[in-house]
């Protein structure tokens, strides 16, 4: 329960201290006119600058390219050439013969069409592999998505936990920094001793250490952040201020069922997705392969005209042909079969590694179910850890007025009370990256925080 910071006498920074207790802390390092950042609007800047998506989506646009060049297959070819050729005569004409040839200028047009009716299905299984490749192409963009989304969201709660450092490191600072005004005025008026003073010292010194650590960690994580949502120079503008922390949420704390995530892993994992439409892919490439030990039937035809010294053809000059091709390979040096064999050994590969990639996310999900388990219970020990220490913190400063204590154990109680109020700051950051990373290891975070259509209609 937060309580109101009330102020006093050298002990009043007691009751002040700790980022969770004192929410106005964090209020009075953000300026009026600063801009806050929340999580969501970092995600979806990062969704729409970040360059490695802008790879993905290049990878796409290759996909549907390789789509459509096998599509084109099941197209006729019809092409045109216009020829013009001049004929020396006396290049032509044998040794010791004496003829009286003039040079001649030939003219060849011609128009000519293949359409090949059957090639024993290979069209029909390159199609099929690149259409697979195409899907696989826009799953990758997806976990291409759901890795960044993890990312941004551990960068994002690292620099919270950042922040709440430098407040929890500001209030025992300043906390330590009274104690040591007190101690001298003390040792001035012959009531206090060197010991003392020279403790507090040290623990004000240490306060400093630590403020130095947490907010040179904060820069570290703030640019960290902005290198995954693209900003320039990967510097997060000062006036751009994270959202505060908020509470964690009923929801937030309840158990979650590791069968029922895993379930909606495997419906969701663009990546196991993407491995599936390989292994279909590979399967359509192996049939392609065996295609070749079929005959292929061409269609062929023609239209061809002749004309010597102008190039003002007639109707006279064009003749034309129809016809069909049927060629059958009967010798090649085992070409075909090494092919067959190699599309094979492509296929088991992509099957193995769709195995292998299937443990990997059931052992994701399983370690996320864990770590959010853990991280929940020691959310719970950590706000009772810091309610008995707050008592126990209330009771010293009670007997310190009274004269039964020395501030030595007042302040042990106090550095007690911060690190109690660290390590539940530490346990509320490490819930919600839990959280983060149970939705990254189900698939559901691209869902949660940039919804799109899971495969484009072709």
């Amino acid at each position: 329960m937060t309580r109101p910071c009330r102020p006093g006498t050298a002990l009043t920074l007691i009751a002040a201290c700790g980022s969770l207790l004192c929410t106005n802390a964090t209020a009075r390092a953000e300026r009026p006119e600063a801009v806050t950042l929340e999580l969501t609007e970092a995600m979806q800047t990062a969704l729409r600058d970040n360059p490695t998506l802008g790879a993905a989506r290049t990878r796409i646009q290759q996909a549907q390219a390789r789509l459509g060049q096998a599509r084109a297959a099941y197209w006729p070819r019809i092409g045109a050439a216009l020829s013009y050729t001049q004929i020396d005569p006396a290049e032509m004409t044998a040794p010791g013969a004496f003829q009286p040839l003039t040079r001649t200028d030939a003219y060849n047009a011609g128009l000519d069409a293949e359409w090949v009716l059957f090639d024993g299905l290979s069209r029909r299984f390159k199609a099929s592999a690149a259409q697979f490749g195409s899907a696989a192409s826009h799953r990758a963009e997806l976990e291409a998505r759901r890795q960044l989304l993890a990312a941004v969201g551990n960068a994002y709660f690292a620099a919270q936990l950042a922040r709440e450092n430098i407040t929890i490191a500001e209030a025992d600072q300043s906390f330590n920094t009274r104690l040591l005004d007190e101690a001298r005025q003390r040792r001035r008026a012959g009531t206090g001793s060197v010991s003392d003073v020279l403790n507090f010292e040290i623990r004000v010194s240490r306060a400093k250490a630590a403020l130095v650590r947490a907010r040179g960690r904060l820069e570290v994580n703030r640019s960290v952040l902005a290198s995954l949502i693209a900003i320039e120079d990967s510097r997060l503008p000062q006036d751009r201020h994270l959202a505060p922390l908020q509470p964690e949420t009923d929801t937030e704390m309840q158990p979650v069922d590791a069968t029922a995530q895993l379930a909606a892993a495997r419906k969701l994992r663009p990546d196991l997705l993407a491995a599936a439409d390989e292994v279909e892919r590979t399967t359509a490439s192996v049939g392609a392969a065996r295609g070749s030990f079929l005959p292929r039937i061409n269609l062929v035809a023609s239209v061809e005209g002749y004309r010597q010294d102008d190039a003002n053809f007639r109707s006279e000059d064009f003749g034309s042909r129809v016809g069909g091709v049927i060629r059958y390979d009967f010798l090649e040096g085992g070409l075909r079969r090494a092919q067959v064999g190699e599309a094979k050994a492509i296929m088991r590969e992509a099957e193995f590694m769709q195995e292998r990639l299937a443990l990997d996310v059931a052992s994701d999900v399983h370690q996320a179910v864990t770590d959010l388990a853990q991280s929940q219970e020691e959310l719970r020990l950590q706000r009772q850890t810091v309610e008995l220490v707050r008592r126990n913190r209330d009771l010293v400063e009670k007997e310190y007025r009274a004269g039964n204590l020395s501030l030595v154990r007042l302040n042990e109680a106090q550095r007690d009370y911060v690190q109690a109020e660290g390590r539940r700051s530490l346990a509320h950051i490490a819930l919600r990256v839990a959280w983060i990373n149970l939705d990254a290891a189900t698939g559901r975070i691209v869902a949660r925080f940039a919804p799109v259509d899971a495969m484009p209609q072709e």
